[in-house]
């Protein structure tokens, strides 16, 4: 077993001994870092590099262990590591702001794996500006498209002869980028207007038509509040919310609506007839069994999920007992449903 050679370097970390190097015959141990199997290494400020040449490492079969060859390892507003094409590897970014699942034989070669959490701010090989021009470009795409600037991750690979993994992957990465939902409302944290989580999806930057484009099939997991699809290009990701134009689940109450009787449950004058789960854009229509329109509701933009009808026509008048059919429409879905009014 070839003997193992390693070059420690520190700079402006504010805890230098939390992060020493322990050696185990040819293998090491980084400690209170995410290395093992193929995470990166993650937390910490200023610049950690590591540099050495290990013999016959500890490996076992372990994905994304170092085993053997050359390796250069940088943190700062990126994670990288060795990598091995081999078998599986599953790299984390910074602060939990997602991961990238490389399946072996993806490459064609031994990688270094890149995932900066800030392009914008610190670059890697994207120009900051492509990314506020594609941005700016959203609203073509249609009303209420919202990037949410904390997911942008630029993700890029060296391969082991120093040139980069331009060509699309031989066997699709999985990508999962995180949002922030602390209180689990499935609203994304901080937007305005509010962009409900089921809506988010990975998109990828299109430099060529400088502009976002969606990956096909990406999912949303609220229970991890990740986003994921398969992706073969390394590039820049983000999330990117729209309008919710589900209208399957909208419903209306009380029903029957009879304020005048006594009974709390039937409702009030006050707060009339509401419909739940609504869309965050579109309309609610009401109608008289005739089929003739008695009231028009527009659905405001970041709407969240209830809209309220004070039972009167479009011209201030109270609506008369009977049975009324309702609609909400979102883009090109509709539902509708059946009202009854007792005065």
């Amino acid at each position: 077993m070839k003997a193992a050679r390693l070059l420690l370097l520190l700079l402006a970390l504010p805890d230098a001994g939390a992060l020493a190097a322990e050696m185990s015959g040819s293998s090491f141990t980084l400690v209170e870092t995410a290395f093992a199997a193929g995470a990166g290494v993650s937390g910490g400020s200023g610049l950690l590099l590591y540099s050495g040449t290990f013999g016959d490492a500890a490996s076992s079969g372990a994905e994304g262990v170092v085993s053997g060859g050359e390796f250069s390892l940088l943190a700062g507003a990126s994670n990288s590591a060795l990598y091995l094409h081999t078998v599986n590897n599953l790299v984390d970014a910074q602060e939990g702001k997602g991961s990238v699942m490389v399946p072996a034989n993806a490459a064609a070669n031994d990688f270094d794996f890149y995932i900066n959490i800030a392009p914008k701010d610190t670059p890697f090989r994207i120009q900051p500006p492509m990314i506020q021009e594609a941005q700016s470009r959203l609203s073509t795409l249609g009303p209420y498209f919202t990037l949410l600037p904390q997911s942008v991750l630029e993700i890029n690979m060296m391969k082991d002869d120093g040139t980069f993994q331009d060509a699309a992957l031989a066997a699709p990465a999985t990508l999962s980028i995180s949002y922030p939902d602390v209180t689990g409302d499935g609203i994304v944290d901080g937007t305005s207007p509010p962009v409900r989580a089921k809506t988010l999806r990975l998109w990828r930057l299109d430099e060529q038509r400088g502009m976002w484009v969606k990956v096909p099939d990406s999912s949303v997991d609220a229970s991890s509040r990740t986003v994921s699809g398969r992706i073969q290009v390394l590039h820049v990701y983000a999330l990117i919310g729209a309008a919710d134009c589900d209208v399957s689940n909208v419903y209306a109450f009380p029903v029957p609506w009879s304020p005048n009787s006594g009974d709390p449950s039937l409702g009030n004058k006050t707060d009339g007839i509401r419909f739940a789960q609504t869309p965050t854009d579109g309309s609610i229509r009401i109608y008289n069994i005739a089929g003739e329109l008695v009231r028009s509701l527009d659905i405001p933009p970041g709407n969240l999920g209830t809209v309220s009808w004070d039972v009167r026509t479009n011209g201030g008048h109270d609506v008369a007992s009977g049975v009324y059919i309702w609609v909400a429409a979102s883009g090109s879905n509709k539902k509708s449903g059946k009202l009854m009014i007792i005065r």
